[in-house]
């Protein structure tokens, strides 16, 4: 053995989650980051100055293998995202378990199509309704919770089974369509994070970012069980206002 192992915590085995702009893309696989520079050094007859360099472009490139049409109108953020409605579905005395304290919120088991609040008609504890002054609710944009999930906050403690009854609209169909015109494209912060067992961060944010990859996926053969579809994506870093592109940060090696 050459040396030891100095910080056994800054070898990394492990994948992260990627977010743009705090939404979650969810399953991904083959992540990784390019960053190139520009080197230059003036040379004259009889001297030189020394090299310098210069940051040149940074990409982050991964392939999605949820193929989600709401993620990939976010990837890009300039084709139509269409949600066709259907019918309201009411749900009676949905369970949520025996004890909830106070403040901590209860997700909905169930979420209306275009991502709105759900109408909540009846909670109750112990078989007995509970006032609507005890309780809150609000949707999750997805930067901490599920986006378009309805949460159910109880402001002191419940005890006894807390049942939920509401109802809410599900999509029948959603449609992304993409047209023959000349869009500037969106700029949005990328992050590509692990946390590990004692809750601490590594990863790579990108200030302001954008898609430059073509839209492409493959079918897998009916008998391969093992292989999915995967649309590869590749994201550009743009300087922000104070010329910052890119961050490694760090938690768990410190």
């Amino acid at each position: 053995m050459q040396t030891p192992v100095q910080r056994s915590e800054s070898i990394r085995m492990w994948n992260g989650i990627l977010k743009l702009d705090w939404v979650n893309i969810w399953a991904i696989k083959s992540a990784w980051l390019e960053v190139s520079f520009l080197l230059a050094q003036l040379k004259f007859a009889n001297t030189k100055l020394p090299p310098r360099k210069k940051l040149d472009e940074v990409k982050f490139n991964a392939e999605i293998v949820e193929l989600h049409l709401d993620n990939l109108a976010k990837i890009d953020g300039i084709w139509d995202l269409l949600n066709t409605a259907g019918t309201p579905v009411i749900i009676t005395d949905e369970s949520y378990g025996d004890v909830w304290i106070a403040y901590t919120p209860i997700k909905l088991k169930s979420q209306n199509g275009d991502d709105s609040l759900i109408a909540i008609t009846n909670v109750k504890a112990w078989g007995s309704t509970v006032t609507t002054t005890s309780y809150s609710t609000y949707v999750w944009d997805g930067e901490n919770g599920e986006k378009g999930a309805t949460y159910l906050v109880f402001k002191s403690v419940q005890a006894g089974e807390i049942t939920v009854t509401y109802d809410f609209t599900p999509n029948t169909t959603k449609t992304l369509t993409y047209k023959d015109l000349l869009k500037a494209l969106t700029l949005y912060e990328l992050i590509f994070e692990n946390t590990d067992e004692n809750g601490k961060k590594f990863g790579i944010k990108i200030y302001k970012g954008y898609a430059t990859s073509n839209l492409a996926f493959d079918f897998p053969e009916d008998d391969d069980l093992e292989s999915v579809s995967s649309i590869p994506v590749e994201f550009i870093g743009y300087p922000d206002q104070n010329n910052n592109v890119f961050e490694i940060f760090d938690e768990q090696s410190v």
